[in-house]
């Protein structure tokens, strides 16, 4: 690495990346398993192709960078350990089969590298590593859903979308599929979660019992089992999913070239669970499309199904439950049971048959949960058979039989809290909050928080996503705000401060009433526009603000802290008129502009004064539109982009590919457009009547847009594959639209602030909190501006000007006693804060002005034509580095960038200079220590697992420090001045 990077910045030199190791795999997909080579480089993961080429196919040539990895899983294949699958940040996965011995070495090669962004990746059993995530600890206290809970487990026990014999598996958790009604607080409408779907229905216990103690195998091969098939299984995963692709051509393919009996395929929810309690030895789970994807229920590709034998009818859509109007309707429902509260009070049960303690052995054959031999791990040894044909025999019988998960729990799996006991430890502050959706019903708190400004309305609000802070990383997030005049604020913002009497925090930024202390983003904003909240966009971390609205057409990006222009960016021939960024990750901004096109952006990191190039790369424009965009907003984890247009129209885009897809229209309120050999001649007349306003995209991709028409408002809801969800007219003119989770925030220009569901039938989709019991309409003066919902607290701008208006929940309002910082008379020394609150406080913030303002001049200098400049020195300190061996008095510099040992000690023929630089991004942790019973060192941690010990004057020492803390690490761990008691405490260690 070091000897690639000299070369690359030497004068005309490029050294290309090193392969660390080349192993022959096969890429196993639902399709096809693809013969080629896997290459591990210092920088990427390189997949080589090599099987024939093929007309039907294309190449399956693939290169991933290292920074690109989020997850990486040792698996089986066929019951031998010897796969491997990828998890990217986009959300693609991969799956590769090596022999045995080279899966593990290519798994230590590319975990050596140590690829930033990886979130799991260790040898650690799936045991274990359930075990080390805390997910079920997490899933105890309401912290994630059930279905993400069950998404977690069946990726950490090895079951994958791309082998159909290891399917991802869930469970049935109703009974009820003849109601008209749907009543989910009856605890009758509930499957019994603590039996093996074979014998839900009790009439099939005496069979299923008697079939294991009367089997005997005279070889002694095959064990006793109480069914000879498995919940899942390929052929099973065919059978729910036959009308969608690439399942069709798998089944067709499976069926030798036809498809099945219309009789034997899955044509209605209700007759299959029939089937299921009738026959003890059809024993299929469900799949997770049952619980989130409507498209599979439906036969949208139109194929000839059959008809069936006794009535003759059509095989098409699948027949739903009376109480589900359509497929969208049936997720939405289906889903509501998975989350309810009996299914959570159950749910350990079942994953006890699947993935716990009575999955195999004795207590397995006491829940009549044993299956055939070959399922489980460790049956069949395939490398033990040398004869081919007899090999590819038992892989045959294997791929179709289905695998058992495996193993994470020796032991009960703990049960879920209930949601009163959950409520009650929250009031406690015992918990982390669950986000605003599930207690929705106790959003009821309004709260004006003053923010007294001139004539100068806030007009665009943005509560920045910043990565995960660690423990001991505390404060508020921040605010950024943009007035009608540009002027830029930054607030403290902190969703949950029960210190404080209205349960939360915000502090207004105290510099947007001091005229010479403002920051004010110059502009000129083009004369014909007014900005708004779509006009602006602020980075994750907050640092940057990207600003439309431009005379010459241009993006501009802004330092948040100094208010400094940071780059120009062009791609647009006419004003641009809306921004959004990707909230998940960041890495994408997607602009609209009065020239009726959209640009694509990939966002790259802001270092300060460390980078040397652009924060905003061109990547795609994307044409469809007839009239300017007026707004747009991005998934970048579903890879779509959407954009609204004057033309009433919404078109949806492959984000990277920048390949339209499809366009959406207002339901409802569509109104005649002028004859095509009209429009020439009236351009502004019928063809403008629907305006899209607003455009959000949900959590779920669901695509949220407010349309405008002659008669009003309304809002629509489209799921990301374009099936209309629902909409809904509203009362005044939409003036700022969120979402949050299922939940979309709406503003008008009456200054309503309503909150909807994103669920349910079309005439209920949409809720008000009005309509909730316990809560009130929420009447205020509303600017129209962007909501900023971190799925905590929801907030908008006052008309006014008196201030900022928040929503938040009733039950994480209570006051509570102030923590005390300060140490009490008579307690002992070493209990109290190692450094002094106000001392701390200061010299961060003197450090942190020193930095932005060198970080700032640093960039601006970077962008010159041949300008650079040396990252600052902040504070420079002598001090000695103590190691086992010598202490060596030298100098210690913290830079804007770097910190910097200089060794000043006489040079010395047996020992080599201690001269060091550590890059800002390498730290992990830093400590404040004593040396010989004075606090008066420091040691740092390093991301490579080496440390370093430095002993200063006590003084010294703490403004070392502050200032370190001050750069804001981006990888610190531990970082604080609190005591090692308070740190213990804080660390949730004990």
């Amino acid at each position: 690495k070091d000897e690639s990077f000299a070369a690359s910045n030497t004068t005309g030199g490029t050294r290309e990346a090193k392969v660390v190791i080349s192993q022959e795999c096969e890429m196993i997909t639902l399709m096809s398993r693809i013969r080629g080579k896997f290459d591990v480089t210092t920088t990427h993961l390189v997949f080589h192709d090599l099987s024939p080429l093929r007309d039907d196919r294309p190449r399956q040539d693939h290169r991933w960078s290292l920074h690109s990895l989020r997850e990486i899983h040792l698996r089986k294949y066929n019951l031998r350990r010897s796969a491997l699958e990828i998890f990217l940040l986009d959300q693609t996965n991969y799956f590769f089969n090596f022999s045995t011995k080279t899966r593990n070495k290519v798994f230590s090669r590319i975990l050596s590298l140590q690829p930033p962004n990886i979130l799991y990746g260790s040898g650690r059993s799936p045991s274990e590593l359930l075990r080390a995530s805390g997910l079920t600890q997490r899933w105890q206290r309401r912290e994630i859903s059930n279905f993400d809970y069950l998404m977690h487990l069946n990726t950490i026990a090895g079951r994958t979308y791309n082998d159909l014999s290891q399917y991802p598996v869930f469970p049935w958790v109703l009974t009820d599929y003849h109601s008209e009604e749907l009543d989910l607080e009856n605890p009758d409408t509930f499957r019994d979660l603590s039996k093996p779907i074979g014998v839900v229905n009790p009439k099939n216990e005496a069979e299923v019992r008697a079939k294991y103690d009367s089997f005997e195998d005279p070889t002694g091969t095959i064990s006793k089992f109480h069914y000879g098939t498995h919940y899942s299984n390929s052929a099973g995963v065919l059978h729910y999913l036959i009308r969608v692709e690439p399942f069709t051509s798998l089944h067709i393919e499976l069926q030798s070239g036809r498809f099945d009996v219309a009789d034997r395929q899955f044509h209605s929810i209700p007759q299959t669970w029939k089937l299921l309690m009738d026959n003890p030895n059809d024993v299929k789970e469900l799949t997770p499309e049952f619980y989130y994807f409507p498209e599979f229920l439906r036969n949208v590709n139109n194929l000839d199904l059959g008809k069936l034998q006794v009535t003759k009818e059509q095989v098409s859509d699948v027949i739903l439950p009376p109480w589900a109007r359509d497929a969208e309707d049936f997720i939405n429902l289906h889903r509501r049971a998975l989350e309810s509260e009996h299914v959570s009070n159950h749910l350990h049960e079942w994953i006890d048959l699947i993935f716990g303690c009575k999955q195999k052995g004795s207590k397995a054959a006491k829940a009549l949960n044993v299956f055939y031999y070959c399922s489980y791990e460790g049956a069949v040894d395939l490398d033990a058979i040398r004869n081919p044909k007899e090999r590819e025999a038992v892989e045959g019988m294997i791929n179709n039989f289905g695998q058992t998960p495996s193993q994470l729990m020796r032991e009960s799996h703990p049960k879920r809290m209930s949601k009163d006991e959950a409520a009650k430890r929250l009031l406690r502050g015992e918990l982390k909050r669950p986000d605003m959706t599930t207690f929705l019903s106790l959003a009821t708190l309004f709260t004006c928080l003053d923010a007294a400004s001139d004539k100068d309305p806030i007009i665009y609000l943005s509560s920045p996503r910043s990565p995960p802070r660690s423990f001991l990383q505390t404060g508020p997030d921040c605010v950024v705000s943009v007035s009608k005049f540009g002027v830029l604020g930054t607030h403290n913002w902190q969703s949950s401060d029960r210190s404080n009497p209205r349960g939360f925090l915000f502090e207004p930024d105290a510099s947007i009433n001091l005229p010479k202390a403002r920051k004010r983003l110059p502009g000129p904003f083009h004369p014909s526009y007014t900005p708004d909240s779509r006009t602006f966009s602020a980075s994750l971390d907050g640092r940057v603000i990207y600003c439309g609205g431009l005379w010459d057409g241009s993006i501009r990006a802004y330092s948040v802290a100094r208010g400094r222009l940071l780059q120009t960016a062009i791609r647009h021939m006419d004003v641009v008129t809306c921004l959004s960024i990707d909230s998940r990750r960041g890495a994408f901004l997607l602009s609209g502009s009065r020239d009726c096109t959209c640009a694509v952006w990939e966002v790259l990191p802001w270092a300060g004064g460390a980078t040397n190039g652009p924060l905003l790369n061109p990547i795609r424009v994307l044409r469809g539109h007839d009239a300017p965009v007026t707004c747009v907003a991005l998934h970048g984890e579903l890879d779509v982009a959407i954009s609204g247009s004057e033309d009433g129209t919404v078109n949806v885009y492959a984000l990277r590919s920048g390949r339209y897809v499809r366009t959406l229209r207002p339901k409802g309120c569509e109104i005649p457009r002028a004859p095509d050999a009209y429009r020439s001649f009236l351009p502004r007349v019928l063809d403008n009547s629907i305006v899209i306003e607003y455009t959000e995209m949900s959590s779920q991709g669901h695509a949220v847009f407010a349309a405008r028409d002659r008669c009003g408002c309304s809002l629509h809801v489209f799921t990301v594959n374009g099936t209309w969800v629902g909409s809904k007219r509203v009362s005044g003119r939409m003036t700022g639209l969120a979402t949050a989770g299922d939940n979309v925030v709406c503003v008008d220009d009456a200054g309503d602030l309503t909150m909807s569901r994103l669920q349910g039938k079309p005439e209920t989709v949409f809720y008000q909190l009005s309509q909730h019991e316990n809560s009130s309409r929420m009447r205020l003066k509303l600017e129209p501006t962007a909501l900023p919902v971190d799925n905590h607290a929801a907030a908008a701008s006052l008309r006014d000007n008196t201030g900022v208006a928040a929503i938040k929940q009733q039950e994480f309002s209570l006051p509570i006693t102030p923590a005390v910082v300060r140490r009490r008379d008579g307690e002992d020394e070493e209990d109290g804060p190692i450094v002094e609150e106000e001392e701390l406080a200061r010299l961060t913030a003197e450090a942190q002005i020193a930095a932005d303002q060198s970080k700032d001049e640093s960039f601006a200098a970077s962008n010159t034509t041949g300008g650079t400049r040396e990252a600052k020195v902040v504070i420079s300190q002598e001090c000695e580095m103590i190691t086992l061996m010598s202490r060596i008095r030298g100098k210690f510099d913290v830079t804007t960038t770097h910190l910097v040992f200089h060794d000043l000690s006489p040079l010395r023929d047996d020992r080599p200079r201690q001269d060091h630089r550590w890059s800002l991004h390498s730290l992990r942790e830093i400590h404040l220590r004593k040396y010989n019973l004075r606090r008066s060192a420091l040691e740092i941690f390093l991301l490579d697992q080496t440390n370093y010990f430095f002993n200063f004057s006590t003084k010294t020492r703490n403004k070392v420090f502050s200032r370190i803390l001050s750069l804001q690490p981006p990888n610190i761990l531990y970082g604080s001045g609190r005591s090692p008691s308070e740190l213990l405490r804080a660390s949730g260690l004990t």
